[in-house]
This record gives structure tokens, C-alpha cells and sequence, in this order.
């Protein structure tokens, strides 16, 4: 009964908390021992799952890389708060060109630029060990790529950077410009960089792509706002054309930032809310199975609801529940729902047990002519 509470959170059921660690006793109430509430049909789909959007898997299609002789592991340990004892391993690789794809494997940053060009010696396939790639801190350069569709990068989360190389290219007769990524003379209709956040470093050139529709707009990820943008020569295809071929964006990615591919985990940015990496119409869509979400609308995202409501909310914290799963609440203003507490009433209200609401005792605040801050006994 408790492991859907860890699953809707990320969290995995720790093994030393399995069942068969434990003996057997059949006068124990074991359902006492969780949450008094029915998660038993609660059915998670595997894309709520963990923190990162799970990406439908596209055909592979291929590319030749820059880079890299062995890979170096190396362990980062940031400083751990009191209940974290795990640590994150990367695997650095050196950035160059290379005709041998398993150089990659494994490796999670790339210290230089990393170059794609058509395969030759290898079958465009192999190019799916770049999946691990999170960090480029040289160019991303993909150049003369013969093959349609590019899903390799599809977890790069970062290109560039402000303290390490960024190749120097002319774009238009002018000299000394910088780019950090570059997508030149290919034949791609798609190009999947949907884990993208930043691009730091210089901006980005593109040229000779006369077929490519599926790519977000660069110019939301890039940190300068002097970088240059050198867009030339059929540097993608045109809207209409993309249409007519049936190359469109997800209903709910918002149309002026395009996408990296036709599915709602593919978006640049949402029209509505973003719920682990999945663009989504409402945050309450999720009510059916279990996860209960309200809408940040700064943030325009779903977040969940606190640990204290039982089922839906309608904002953030136990002040902002539909209903509780304690025994104690208090009403808040009109519209911004209840306040579950734990064991005891707030300042100035009190508990009568002759009144219940769903098995739930509500405090009451106290007449107005007791002393502030005293509380009461009664009404």
C-alpha cells in the first residue's frame, strides 16, 4: 500500500523493506502500518515515472562522430544532505573526430567538440552509444549527414561552455565568429535534441538543410545575447512545406519555439503546463490514476500536492488540500481549500468532537470575544 507513494515520487521500494525480510505474523494489521488510503488500482504509466520524460523510441538512421580515445571515469561527490548517500559518476571522453562509434560508449561528457558526418565504416545504428552524451563542452557539429532522421543526442543537455574550447567558423564571409553548434549540408528531415537546456559559449549556424522540420528554435537555449545566428542558404525547411509533408509539431508544444519531434515530450516549450518533461493540457488529468498535481502558473508547470492531502489540491502545501489524510483540518479562505494539520487545532481554535466531516474532526475557531493568542475550550 505504500509503494505507489515512492513510485508517483521516483523513489524505488528499498530492498531492505521487502516483504520477505520479514517474518510472518497473521495477528498483525499490516495495512495500520501505511497511509489509510486505496492505492491499490493506481496504475503508472511508465513516462510519469522518475524525473526525466520518457521519449518514444524513433527509428535510427546514422552519423559519424568527432571524438575521443578511452574514456576516463570520474566520480563527482557533491556535499549530501543528511539522507542522500548516493553519489553521480560521469565519464569524461576527449572531443576529435573519429570513424569508430564505441569510443562514445559510456560517456557522459565530451571535454572538446564533438563532429557527426556520414557513416562509412559503420552502420548509422552504432550511433545510438552518443545516448548517454548529457554535455558537449566544445561545438556540436553535424555536417554532411546523408540520413533522414538523428535521435542519438536526444539526452545532450548542455553544449558549450564559457571556460572551455568553442570552435571558431566564417559564416558569410565573416571571420572570427563563434559557434557552438553547427548543422551544415545534411539531408535530415529531424533532429532530436529534446533534453536541450543550454547553449553557452557562441550561437549557432546552419546551412543546406533543405529538409530538416523537425528542430526546436536554438535561440531559446543560447545564454548569450550576443551570440551570433548565422541561418543561410535553406538552413531548414519552410513551415508550410513541413506541413505538407506531415512533419507538425504536438498539438500541445506552443508553435513559435517549435520541436524536436511529433510527441508531447517533444516540445520546446507547452502551450498549457509541463509535467515531467510531458506538455499537458491540465494538471488534473492525472487525477484518475492517482497522482494528484496542481498548476503552478508561474512556473507553468504540475507539481505535486502535499503528502498531507488526500487526493486533490489546489496549490501548493497542507494550507491548499481538497481533503486530508489526517485526522485534524482547519478552513482557509473560500476557494484556496483546507488546512490539514497533524495532532493538534492552530492558535485560536478547538476541536468539537460531536462534529465530523468525511471522519475528519475540524477546529473551530473560537468565539471573537476571547483574547488573541489564548485559544479556547469551546465555542
Amino acid at each position: 500500500r505504500c509503494e505507489p507513494f515512492f513510485v508517483v515520487n521516483g523513489f524505488e521500494w528499498p530492498k531492505h523493506l521487502e516483504c520477505d525480510n520479514f517474518p510472518s505474523n497473521t495477528s498483525t494489521n499490516f495495512d495500520d502500518l501505511c497511509l489509510n488510503i486505496n492505492v491499490s488500482d493506481v496504475q503508472i504509466p511508465p513516462n510519469l515515472l522518475g524525473t526525466s520524460a520518457t521519449k518514444p523510441t524513433s527509428s535510427t538512421t546514422g552519423s559519424e562522430t568527432t571524438s575521443a580515445s578511452t574514456a576516463t571515469p570520474v566520480t563527482d561527490n557533491p556535499t549530501p544532505d543528511s539522507n542522500d548517500t548516493t553519489t553521480t559518476t560521469t565519464t569524461e571522453c576527449p572531443g576529435n573526430t573519429t570513424i569508430d562509434p564505441s569510443v562514445f560508449e559510456g560517456c557522459t561528457i565530451i571535454q572538446g567538440s564533438l563532429r557527426v558526418t556520414n557513416p562509412i565504416d559503420y552502420d548509422p545504428s552504432d550511433l545510438s552509444v552518443l545516448n548517454t552524451i548529457q554535455e558537449i563542452r566544445g561545438s556540436l557539429i553535424i555536417e554532411r549527414f546523408e540520413h533522414t532522421e538523428f535521435p542519438y543526442l536526444s539526452n545532450l543537455v548542455k553544449v558549450g561552455s564559457d571556460f572551455n574550447e568553442t570552435l571558431s567558423f566564417s559564416c558569410n564571409n565573416s571571420e572570427n565568429r563563434k559557434y557552438s553548434i553547427l548543422i551544415d549540408g545534411t539531408d535530415l528531415t529531424s533532429i532530436d535534441l529534446s533534453s536541450l537546456q543550454e547553449v553557452n559559449g557562441g550561437g549557432v549556424q546552419m546551412s543546406d538543410n533543405p529538409d530538416l522540420c523537425y528542430v526546436g528554435d536554438f535561440s531559446y537555449y543560447v545564454t548569450d545575447s550576443s551570440a551570433d545566428f548565422c541561418l543561410i542558404n535553406q538552413y531548414r525547411s519552410s513551415t508550410e512545406q513541413c506541413s505538407a509533408n506531415g512533419f507538425v509539431c504536438h498539438p500541445q508544444c506552443m508553435a513559435e519555439h517549435g520541436c524536436w519531434g511529433p510527441y508531447d515530450t517533444q516540445c520546446v516549450t507547452c502551450i498549457k503546463f509541463l509535467y515531467n518533461g510531458q506538455c499537458v493540457p491540465s494538471c488534473e488529468n492525472f487525477n484518475a490514476l492517482g497522482i494528484h498535481l496542481y498548476s503552478n502558473s508561474t512556473t507553468r508547470t504540475c507539481e505535486l500536492c502535499d503528502p498531507f492531502c488526500n487526493g486533490s489540491c489546489v496549490g501548493q502545501g497542507p494550507a491548499q488540500c481538497n481533503r486530508c489524510l489526517t485526522d485534524l483540518f482547519v478552513r482557509v479562505n473560500e476557494g484556496t481549500g483546507i488546512q490539514c494539520l497533524n495532532e493538534t487545532c492552530i492558535t485560536d481554535t478547538y476541536v468539537d468532537t460531536n462534529i465530523t466531516t468525511d471522519s475528519k474532526m475540524e477546529c473551530l475557531s473560537c468565539f471573537s470575544g476571547c483574547t488573541a493568542g489564548f485559544g479556547c475550550g469551546g465555542s
